[in-house]
């Protein structure tokens, strides 16, 4: 019998066997989607997303998106129109992460959220009207308040959080306007 053959077949299966293993490290990692939502010009929303795996391929070989860490949010809004950051300026928590700003999730609020691979997103509450008739901007507040008018004009929102143990910094524009829609991102 040939030695040589039978070492080649065993490498093979060893090989097979461990394909899944070597394609979940390279595929299974976190994969954030960042979305800008304005509900219709209502309220401005950040959606954070870990997107599962669609590709049928990976999924038949048992590859599962790993779960997506989120903590230590920080936000920042101040107005365009000015340079300095003046009354506009809303900060919840400082550089150094220590307050949290609140994620939801459904209906439940948290300071530290894990997504799991799917379609569910984690909503940050920027910006949005209180009621139809008084028409104003207000900032939403960490505790899921409406806090600071805003008055019609640009704005940048500047968010920062903890990935994975991984600071992240966005920075996104958007309009407060006197008619619907009332606040919307830029483009």
């Amino acid at each position: 019998m040939d030695w040589a053959l039978i070492v080649a077949i065993i490498a093979l299966v060893v090989a097979v066997m461990a394909l899944p293993t070597v394609f979940q490290m390279i595929w299974g990692k976190p994969k954030l989607k960042i979305d800008y939502d304005n509900m219709n010009g209502y309220r401005l929303w950040i959606k954070l997303q870990n997107v599962p795996i669609t590709n049928k391929f990976l999924a038949a070989m048992g590859v599962n998106r790993n779960s997506l860490d989120i903590r230590s949010i920080w936000i920042s809004i101040r107005s365009k129109s000015d340079n300095e950051l003046g009354p506009f300026d809303v900060y919840y928590g400082d550089t150094t992460y220590k307050d949290i700003r609140k994620l939801t999730l459904g209906n439940a609020r948290s300071s530290h959220i894990t997504l799991l691979a799917s379609p569910l997103t984690a909503n940050i509450d920027v910006a949005g009207i209180r009621t139809m008739a008084e028409g104003k901007v207000f900032v939403i507040n960490e505790l899921g308040k409406y806090d600071q008018v805003l008055s019609v004009g640009l704005y940048t929102l500047e968010l920062a959080f903890m990935v994975n143990g991984v600071s992240r910094e966005i920075e996104k524009d958007f309009r407060v306007n006197q008619t619907k829609p009332f606040v919307e991102w830029m483009e």
